[in-house]
């Protein structure tokens, strides 16, 4: 129990002591902190929620950064390759005709130039 004033805080059910006009506890926690593994005492939000530091909220939001770029990369490489392998030239293919719709069957040319293509205007 933490003493306040000739009154007692009694631990709630984490072990924590809440402090509910700040919306906040005070808790143990076992963890490393500094480059220094201890029991540390911690502030908690009232559900339970560990509230990070400067430093630990800074490397969060920097490994979050690096998942993203790394997506991004992955999202690039893949879209490259799409776009390579189905890379359609100009006027490859043949004209077919099905009922009253025409349509072009196009040769993907897995070599051909990156540049984007106009679409159709049939399309």
């Amino acid at each position: 129990m933490v003493c306040q004033g000739e009154n007692r805080l009694p631990a709630n059910e984490r072990g924590h002591y809440p402090i509910v006009p700040l919306g906040v506890e005070l808790g143990l926690w076992q963890g490393v902190y500094q480059n220094v593994e201890l029991l540390w005492l911690r502030w908690w939000d009232l559900q339970g929620n560990l509230l990070l530091s400067g430093d630990e909220r800074a490397e969060q939001e920097s490994q979050k950064a690096k998942q993203e770029r790394q997506r991004a990369d992955r999202l690039t490489r893949i879209s490259h390759h799409i776009s390579q392998s189905l890379c359609l030239c100009r006027g490859a293919g043949e004209q077919r005709s099905r009922g009253e719709f025409k349509y072009q069957v196009l040769s993907p040319l897995p070599l051909c130039s990156s540049a984007p293509l106009p679409l159709p205007s049939s399309l």
